[in-house]
């Protein structure tokens, strides 16, 4: 399962506390401190989205540019699998906006309660397309791409180079519902599972990205207007573009993922080779 290349992987420790801490200031501390009543409207909902995202992704780009030197597009968006990443991304970002629908429909339909929260009650009683535009921006837009890379662009890799892949996946993932708070503890954490595995299968942050900003972007066009979307579209359609979306992603990631690795020529064999060619070591390879 490994693939991320042992170069890309040169932070530890310090760097996962140092940035550990801006995160807790960014869910926590500001938001408390900037926004110390209940939020009232969209406008309030996106200022508070755009700090929390600026806090985290600024201070994470500045410490691996300054103090570990990283060149971050080789580190999150290498070139080779850029398309492959985003074939997958699209895929998944559309199977979790389906399964957001899903969720949210029966909200609306089931007799229990809705979940608590500003969050929810803010998207609820959005109409205006000003208020929906910076829903959209704030949350499937600006969020996703900072707190990709936190978790998985810095987080992710810190954790795995210290507990292995497995552990990292899981602790990355609970981290990750932790910050989200308990109303979604339980889907921001397979949100996080999904992406933490595709990081560690790509080492891309491509498909963690298109995943996060798919599955929030459906978070918000089935909760605005009182949820019209979700009450209005069918359950049988939601689960038949489920189900056929599934089976595109298996067919997309057989076809992507099964060309990536080529069997190797058998013992003495030198296809298409004319001279004597060097063997390829074990450097060049993930």
């Amino acid at each position: 399962m490994a693939r991320i290349r042992p170069e890309r992987v040169s932070w530890g420790p310090i760097d996962a506390v140092v940035l550990g801490s801006v995160a807790v200031a960014a869910c926590y501390g500001f938001p408390n401190l900037l926004w110390s009543g209940s939020i009232e409207s969209a406008q309030t909902y996106f200022l508070r989205t755009l700090v929390i995202s600026l806090w985290l992704f600024v201070p994470t780009v500045m410490w691996l540019r300054t103090v570990r030197k990283a060149p971050l597009a080789q580190h999150w968006l290498p070139a080779d699998t850029v398309l492959r990443d985003a074939v997958v991304g699209v895929q998944l970002a559309l199977i979790f906006a389906v399964v957001n629908g899903i969720g949210i429909k029966l909200l609306f339909e089931r007799p229990f309660d809705q979940p608590a929260g500003e969050m929810f009650r803010v998207m609820r009683e959005s109409y205006g397309t000003w208020d929906i535009s910076l829903l959209v921006i704030g949350v499937a837009v600006l969020a996703p791409v900072a707190e990709e890379v936190f978790f998985r662009g810095m987080l992710y890799p810190a954790m795995r180079r210290y507990m292995g892949p497995f552990q990292a996946v899981i602790f990355n993932s609970a981290l990750f519902a932790i910050a989200h708070g308990r109303n979604r503890a339980w889907g921001t954490f397979l949100l996080g599972l999904v992406a933490s595995i595709m990081m560690e299968y790509t080492g891309s942050l491509v498909v963690p990205i298109l995943l996060h900003v798919g599955t929030n972007f459906a978070f918000v066009a089935f909760l605005v207007r009182q949820g019209q979307l979700a009450r209005t579209m069918p359950m049988w359609l939601l689960m038949l573009i489920f189900v056929v979306m599934n089976v595109h992603l298996f067919l997309a990631g057989k076809l992507l993922f099964g060309a990536r690795e080529r069997p190797e020529s058998p013992s003495g064999a030198d296809p298409g080779a004319t001279g004597g060619a060097a063997p390829r070591t074990a450097h060049g390879t993930d």
